[in-house]
């Protein structure tokens, strides 16, 4: 098993922030195989927002925006069969936040979704699961499910002695 993560601080883009994107992708495959068809990861990076103009910037001058897509292609062209993605939409704006649900939709791997985004999380993933009451839950009513979950185990009825535990 392969594990590629994207985690919130850019970890994976500290040590080539010198580094020019169009460098950094040159260091990657070649080609990769996105939706049946053969594209080169500067064509995925177009398709994340990136313009030719972007390939001359530096990593380190790139936006929060642009790092978050650069962070994502470098996980995508890792060739990992379960992917971390601890917040993936941060920094970025609707148009890219749509690529990149249309991206994960269609990627051929296991993901792993930490969000606050319920659109994202239902669109890319199959299955939910929820961290409640400390114990990790299948939630196959997704978001919904969860919600009301949550609620019932905050409300005084939901089991004796809640009310004692909302004092404050």
């Amino acid at each position: 098993m392969k594990v590629g993560i994207l985690d919130q601080q850019f970890s994976q883009l500290a040590e080539i922030e010198s580094d020019r994107v169009r460098e950094v992708l040159a260091r990657e495959k070649t080609v990769v195989e996105v939706e049946g068809k053969e594209t080169t990861p500067s064509q995925l990076l177009e398709r994340l927002g990136f313009s030719r103009a972007h390939l001359s910037s530096r990593v380190g001058d790139l936006s929060g925006g642009q790092r978050r897509r650069l962070q994502l292609l470098l996980v995508l062209l890792s060739e990992c069969n379960v992917m971390i993605l601890d917040e993936p939409s941060n920094d970025v704006d609707l148009d890219m936040l749509a690529a990149i649900e249309d991206l994960l939709d269609s990627w051929p791997t296991t993901l792993i979704v930490v969000s606050h985004d319920r659109y994202l999380l239902e669109r890319a993933t199959d299955q939910q699961y929820a961290i409640l009451g400390g114990s990790l839950r299948h939630v196959p009513g997704g978001v919904d499910e969860y919600l009301q979950l949550r609620d019932q185990q905050f409300t005084p009825s939901a089991a004796p002695g809640a009310a004692a535990n909302q004092r404050l």
